[in-house]
C-alpha cells in the first residue's frame, strides 16, 4: 500500500486528499482481512468491529478504552480523525495478535 502511494506521489506529485482517504480506507480494510474482522464501521459514536469467531472463542479481557460484547469491539470515536484513526489502528492490531494466539496449534 505504501509502495502505490509512493508511486502515485512519485507520477503525480502531492496527492489530493481524497486520494490520501482513498488509500487510508484500503489500509484499514487489509488490516481488517489480516485480523479477521468482518466489518468495521461507525454507529452511536463508536467505532465497531464485528469479528470472525470460531465458535466458543472470546478474548476475554480488551486493552482500555475498548468495549467488548458477543463478537463485536467497540471504541469510542473522537470527533478529529486525527484521534480515532490511531484508535483504529491499534484495535486491528490487538484483534489480529490475539486472535494469533488464540489459534489453536496446527497439526
Amino acid at each position: 500500500m505504501l509502495a502505490l502511494a509512493q508511486e502515485l506521489q512519485d507520477r503525480f506529485g502531492a496527492l489530493p486528499e481524497a486520494v490520501e482517504h482513498l488509500l487510508y480506507q484500503l489500509r484499514v480494510k487489509v488490516k481488517a482481512l489480516e485480523a479477521g474482522v468482518e466489518s468495521v464501521s461507525m454507529e452511536n459514536r463508536n467505532l465497531v468491529l464485528r469479528l470472525y469467531l470460531p465458535q466458543g472463542l472470546e478474548p476475554g479481557e480488551v486493552p482500555e478504552g475498548m468495549r467488548y460484547s458477543r463478537g463485536t469491539l467497540y471504541l469510542p470515536a473522537a470527533v478529529p480523525a486525527v484521534e480515532w484513526k490511531p484508535a483504529l489502528t491499534r484495535a486491528l492490531e490487538w484483534v489480529q495478535r490475539w486472535k494469533a494466539s488464540a489459534a489453536p496449534p496446527a497439526g
